[in-house]
């Protein structure tokens, strides 16, 4: 038996030694300062280069918003928090414009802010799940699908980042939900877990699509991903199956029963329930002898699966 089809490895500062209390932050004194661990100086250069006075008059490198009052250091944002959430409008040194909504649908009784609409926040923030509940916290810019930090959660407007099964902290962003129809052709299934990895009454869209290669398995934001092809025609990257990792012919009933470079599918050869085959691409072929035929999992389909 044809062994399973594996994707090919993704490919000096000066400083002074004085007490913090007496910083002036001139010449080119450069400490080693963390994000947003140093009060803003009062008077003369207000943070270390690199750093920008932040609203919440914190040295910070990227600062969400820059209080209109910040004197002569007050830049605007970098753009690419510019554009996710907030900009300046280049007269009063510090307009913030909220994060567009989603959808049309308030907050529930009760709560802060909707997380599937992005509706109740202030400028410069996101409704997110927090503690079991709604709450507008700092924006970040990570868009969906990609990796993100779990313990400083940084997605874009709309996403929540979800550490994942598999990988040493492994996470990414995914789009918060209350229905089907918010999720771009996958289901609203996730349920959000509180910090006991208790369910809570929040849910994110499934696994998001990405334009990965199930033949050869590249194009995942991690190598502990396998791009998978689905019986709908979808290539998304995710976690292996648990326990499970069917091989030609065996049977499944998740995609990520299958192994990587397999398709889970049934109807094919005349089985009627779902089994593990071969993924090809359509233009080049590549089956078995045994099972020749690439054909595509819909008309016109990129990839496809090997059969008689």
């Amino acid at each position: 038996m044809p062994a399973a089809r594996r994707r090919h490895p993704e490919p000096a500062a000066c400083a002074f030694a004085v007490a913090l209390a007496a910083l002036s932050f001139s010449g080119c004194f450069k400490p080693n300062v963390l994000d947003g661990g140093l009060q803003c100086a009062t008077s003369g250069k207000r943070c270390p280069d690199g750093f920008q006075c932040g609203a919440d008059n914190r040295c910070e490198r990227m600062p969400v918003t820059v209080p209109p009052d910040a004197g002569t250091d007050a830049v605007s944002v970098p753009d690419a928090k510019k554009d996710m959430a907030t900009s300046t409008d280049g007269g009063d040194g510090g307009a913030c414009v909220p994060v567009t909504p989603l959808c049309a649908d308030e907050p529930d009784a009760g709560e802060a802010c909707s997380p599937s609409c992005q509706r109740g926040c202030g400028c410069g923030q996101r409704c997110n799940v927090v503690d079991r509940k709604p709450a507008c916290v700092p924006t970040g810019t990570v868009p969906l699908g990609e990796l993100c930090n779990p313990n400083a959660d940084d997605c874009a407007p709309g996403l929540i980042c979800l550490r994942e099964t598999c990988g040493n902290g492994l996470a990414r962003c995914y789009r918060h939900c209350t229905n089907d129809g918010q999720c771009d052709g996958v289901a609203c299934t996730i349920n959000i877990a509180d910090g006991q990895n208790n369910p809570t009454s929040y849910y994110t869209c499934d696994v998001p699509p990405r334009a990965c290669n199930p033949v050869d398995g590249t194009g995942c934001p991690s190598l502990s991903f396998n791009c998978y092809l689905t019986s709908a025609n979808q290539t998304l990257c995710d976690c292996p199956g648990m326990g499970k990792q069917g091989m030609n012919n065996d049977t499944c009933t998740l995609y990520s029963d299958c192994a990587p470079g397999f398709i889970c599918i049934s109807g094919v050869d005349g089985q009627t329930s779902p089994h593990c085959h071969f993924v090809c691409d359509v233009s080049k072929g590549g089956c078995t002898a045994a099972e020749p035929t690439c054909t595509p999992t819909i008309g016109g389909a990129k990839f496809g699966y090997c059969s008689m």
